[in-house]
């Protein structure tokens, strides 16, 4: 067997295990409201915020009309927009 080969899979097995503890924040849960009046900027920040600091993950928005303002994304965080929002 190759010298490498144990190394590579410890990579391997590292890299699953980092996907599957992969988080999904729904903004929802966070209190956002998609009306199309309440302001959503903070709660939708704070969303990719706390993602950003469980070392990454998934910001969830579901369908609805999310009123905000200007958002900064963050390193190895995604931002899903479910269809009709």
């Amino acid at each position: 067997m190759n010298k490498l080969t144990p190394v590579v899979l410890l990579i391997v097995v590292l890299l699953a295990c980092a996907l599957a503890q992969a988080k999904q924040i729904d903004i929802r849960e966070m209190g956002a409201v998609g009306d199309g009046t309440t302001l959503n900027t903070r709660t939708i920040q704070s969303a990719l915020d706390s993602a950003a600091k469980l070392g990454g993950g998934t910001v969830y928005v579901p369908p609805g009309v999310y009123l905000t303002g200007t958002l900064q994304l963050r390193t190895n965080v995604d931002l899903y927009l479910e269809g009709g929002a």
